[in-house]
């Protein structure tokens, strides 16, 4: 891994980590989050993976202002550390915790 690029994954893990809390302490329907990236086209790459606690959760966060809260603080943090070009819509999905 490149210098360039571990800087980055460690950015990214901070900051990820600190959303992630933040959602936990907003919702009890949110269990933790994961992140894929291919670095030779990040921020673009960038996949955030949010895992809910049970299939409910899943099914009815649309329904729900839980999808906004969640992409907000997930973006609030990304902008903090400079990456402002990422697009929640198509870059944040949902899973449920096995």
């Amino acid at each position: 891994m490149k210098k360039t690029h571990k800087k980055i994954e460690n950015n990214l893990h901070k900051t990820l980590t600190i959303a992630c809390e933040h959602i936990k302490d907003v919702t009890s329907s949110f269990s933790w989050l994961t992140h894929d990236v291919d670095y030779d086209s990040f921020p673009q790459s960038l996949i955030i993976r949010c895992c809910l606690t049970d299939g409910n959760a899943l099914s009815s966060i649309e329904d729900t202002e839980l999808d906004d809260v969640i992409k907000q603080v997930i973006k609030k943090q990304l902008n903090a550390i400079g990456i402002d070009n990422f697009n929640v819509n198509k870059q944040i999905t949902y899973m449920v915790e096995h």
